[in-house]
């Protein structure tokens, strides 16, 4: 053979073989999805060093200034407020048997516009609320009692921990509206007969469009034959809206304790045997609420987060879950988790409190956040964030009661409440005006049935003795009367800073044992 020839035969055979070493193998475009799906847990961010400057107090429990009194107190599952264009701010409280409390920016006072309802056949207890702005307000809950297609609205105490089957209400909707609370009928929100337990729910304002987007939680009944029920919340673009039944496809067989929603298309919620659910509207303007997480199989009652990057959720014994984005990456298939922290909440001695279900938890921002739970054996239990932990603090005056709600009107102010009535007011140093208020126990005498404490609040300079006069209406609002009490009056917070956010979430959960 010519050498010419076999050069050029020798210069392809050499040509092949580099085109077949960089030549794609097969399989190897699978391997690297595969790799995708399961991305290492991404670094938390370097957070401020923060620590609260203030303190939590108590301003009403059976000790002090009781909204409620009698043999059956009603406990307070849950609290949220929000301000209005003027600047006025309103919070509501909720809780068992139609309990509604109302802060008009001075002071907490019990609403009996519901009360009557739970006079009847139904006993309504509400176990999240969400403000939206003065006087307009969503709270959902449960009912039970009553006969006929209400047959199935028992309620059972759960046998075990893990027991997710146990009967536990039907489902109810409340909403606050010109001026006065309602219950919504069934075939308001998209039911026909009636639903599951309702525990959760949150909103969220888009400033893009001006409308409400919301979502609402609740049981996996065993009298339904789907799966744990989600109402979402339709804003009409006139000034109104509705709820209704979503279709939205999900495998959540667990009853769903907390939502959180982050954008109109991204949004988290949790509840029992660790379900951790992301919602997430794909680029086929999909989503689902399949269960995501992979923290573990404790039932969790709490959660919150700043954006879709930062997060928290907590739950039975104490056990919490930090989420630092593992969700977010480029590929759609990707597994979510948030990683598991076991214990980190740690006592007033140092210790981690592993015998105390988080009930509550709401985040100012990244790093900055309060949590509230069950007491422990001498304490309320409400902790700060510090880092990757959590920092149990004292309270003044405090009741020694579960707390199953929290919420933060930005990082200077806030409240917890919980069993019993009990309502706490975290108020931080230096940032407020000294104004001093007090309270005035009046006795209501014009009828047997009136109720038999009324308040007045007097707003003076700090650290003087004044006397008001207190007006005690009756709840059934049939008898008046007026009384004079004097009392020496202690500083307390009048706010100077704004509100931070005016969209928070605060959840509702119930102890399991």
């Amino acid at each position: 053979m010519d050498p010419l020839p076999r050069l050029c035969a020798s210069a392809f055979i050499l040509l092949a073989i580099a085109l077949a070493l960089g030549r794609p193998r097969p399989g190897r475009g699978i391997v690297q999805r595969a790799l995708a799906q399961a991305p290492s847990a991404t670094p938390s961010p370097t957070l401020e060093a923060w620590q609260p400057s203030g303190a939590w107090r108590l301003v009403h429990g059976p000790a002090a200034a009781p909204l409620w009194t009698g043999a059956r107190v009603p406990a307070l599952l849950a609290v949220h407020g929000a301000s209005g264009p003027d600047g006025a701010f309103e919070a509501w409280a909720v809780g068992e048997r139609c309990a509604l409390a109302r802060y008009d920016g001075t002071a907490w006072r019990r609403v009996a516009d519901l009360e009557a309802a739970c006079a009847g056949a139904r006993v309504y207890d509400l176990r999240d609320v969400f403000v939206r702005a003065p006087g307009d307000a969503w709270a959902v809950g449960r009912y039970a009692g009553g006969s006929g297609i209400d047959r199935d609205c028992v309620v059972e105490a759960p046998s075990a921990p893990g027991d997710v089957d146990y009967a536990d209400g039907c489902g109810m909707v409340a909403r606050l509206e010109a001026g006065a609370w309602r219950i919504v009928p069934p075939a308001d929100f998209g039911v026909n007969r009636v639903a599951p337990a309702l525990n959760a729910l949150d909103m969220l304002h888009d400033p893009s469009t001006g409308r409400w987007h919301g979502w609402a939680f609740g049981n996996d009944a065993d009298f339904d034959p789907g799966k744990a029920i989600i109402l979402g919340y339709e804003d009409d673009g006139a000034g109104g809206g509705r709820w209704w039944r979503s279709g939205i496809v999900n495998n959540l067989a667990d009853d769903m304790r907390a939502v959180k929603i982050l954008s109109p298309t991204e949004a988290w919620a949790a509840g029992e045997s660790g379900s951790e659910s992301w919602y997430q509207v794909g680029p086929r303007g999909q989503g689902d609420w399949s269960r995501r997480g992979l923290s573990g199989r404790d039932h969790l009652y709490a959660l919150d987060m700043t954006d879709p990057l930062y997060g928290w959720d907590g739950g039975w014994r104490g056990r919490m879950n930090h989420y630092d984005g593992n969700c977010h990456d480029d590929d759609q298939a990707t597994a979510c988790w948030f990683d598991n922290k076991a214990y980190p909440i740690r006592n007033q001695e140092g210790q981690a409190m592993t015998g105390i279900d988080v009930l509550g938890i709401d985040l100012v921002r990244r790093g900055v956040g309060w949590l509230v739970g069950q007491r422990d054996t001498r304490r309320s239990t409400v902790a700060y964030l510090s880092g990757e932990r959590w920092q149990q603090v004292a309270v003044v005056d405090d009741p020694q009661r579960d707390l199953m709600g929290v919420f933060m009107a930005g990082e200077h102010r806030g409240w917890a409440v919980g069993g019993e009535g009990v309502i706490l007011a975290y108020e931080a140093d230096g940032v407020f005006t000294a104004t001093a208020t007090f309270t005035a126990t009046a006795t209501a005498t014009s009828m047997p049935t009136a109720m038999d404490t009324a308040t007045a609040t007097a707003t003076e300079t700090a650290a003087v003795t004044s006397t008001a006069t207190a007006t005690a209406t009756a709840l059934s609002n049939t008898a008046t009367s007026t009384a004079s009490a004097t009392k020496a009056a202690s500083a307390t917070a009048t706010p100077t800073d704004t509100v931070a956010r005016a969209v928070v979430y605060m959840p509702y959960a119930q102890r399991r044992r």
